[in-house]
């Protein structure tokens, strides 16, 4: 078990091949005109299956938002769009006017919008799509997507709940970093990973419900910055903490590590300066420095018998 976490670790997160080969799959499946066309205030690429002999038009990728924002404060995204497409069926080229689905989003950050409502069938919230969205109090997102990139709803200083999609396994770098007037959020039922700094900097985050019982890694810096969390009980499978993960948790009094736990990364709780009591699980062999540096309230640590230093 200690050479699979060590071989897996990185960027103080668990990543498996799985995943990768998923990723890497799906990337060689689909391919995208390079030319972007308009469709209202959007700006749009049609994203085709395959190449050569058969090459199928599956959906509608936004590329950036052309509305003016100042005066559109409530945009909602089309479902689909009627557009024309070029595509090859038993080898022959065919043109047509197609309806289809928007798959994916980006290219509305550093606006001014105060509510978006996302399309239904929507798939993807591409990288650092609505960032900078700093007037942004409401975002409607269906369960049908299962892919948010990094940076997707960072610094979005206004959104104050967001409801995480039902599909989504992994929360990516900076999904929601900066959100500083977010209070709460759940983590839901089928995430198995939260990478580096996905809540940094979120300072009025009071309240984090885990519904998953998959979680197997918090990445480096996934909590940091989160000075209104006084407590946290994270879920029995969870198995690796990275660098930093609840670090400048200023409020934090009272953390529950489950036994699953077997690593903890460098500084995870430093600068937690309320913080007064840890149980180490039972099952930790290894724990990297300066975890509970600047801790001042800290006067009891339970430590296992097998933990390696």
């Amino acid at each position: 078990m200690r050479g699979i976490l060590k071989k897996t670790i990185s960027k103080g997160i668990v990543k498996t091949a799985t995943i990768f080969s998923v990723a890497l799959a799906t990337v060689c499946a689909i391919n995208v005109t390079v030319k972007a066309e308009t469709y209202g205030d959007f700006e749009y690429e049609v994203a085709y299956q395959n190449e050569g002999e058969d090459k199928k038009a599956v959906g509608i990728e936004i590329v950036r938002y052309r509305g003016d924002s100042t005066v559109n404060r409530i945009v909602t995204v089309p479902d689909s769009f009627d557009v024309s497409v070029s595509e090859v069926i038993n080898g022959h080229n065919i043109e047509s006017i197609k309806t289809l689905d928007v798959i994916s989003v980006g290219g509305f950050n550093d606006r001014y919008f105060e509510v978006i409502n996302l399309p239904s069938r929507l798939k993807k919230i591409k990288y650092a799509a609505f960032a900078g969205c700093s007037k942004l109090k409401i975002i409607n997102i269906p369960d049908t997507v299962t892919d948010m990139e990094d940076w997707s709803l960072s610094s979005c200083d206004s959104l104050e709940s967001i409801t995480i999609p039902a599909g989504v396994t992994v929360l990516k770098d900076r999904v929601f970093s900066g959100n500083t007037k977010l209070e709460k959020i759940t983590i839901p039922a089928n995430v198995t990973s939260i990478y580096y700094s996905a809540f940094s900097d979120c300072t009025n985050l009071k309240e984090v419900t885990f519904k998953t019982k998959i979680l197997e890694s918090i990445g480096t810096d996934a909590f940091k910055g989160c000075s209104s969390l006084k407590n946290i009980s994270l879920p029995n499978s969870l198995r690796a903490m990275g660098n930093s993960t609840f670090a400048n948790c200023t409020a934090l009094e009272d953390i529950k590590l489950p036994d699953t736990v077997e690593f903890l990364g460098s500084e995870t709780f430093s600068g937690d300066v309320a913080l007064k009591k840890v149980d180490f699980p039972k099952n930790l062999y290894c724990i990297h420095n300066e975890v509970f540096s600047g801790c001042s309230a800290l006067k009891e640590v339970s430590i296992p018998s097998g933990l390696t230093w």
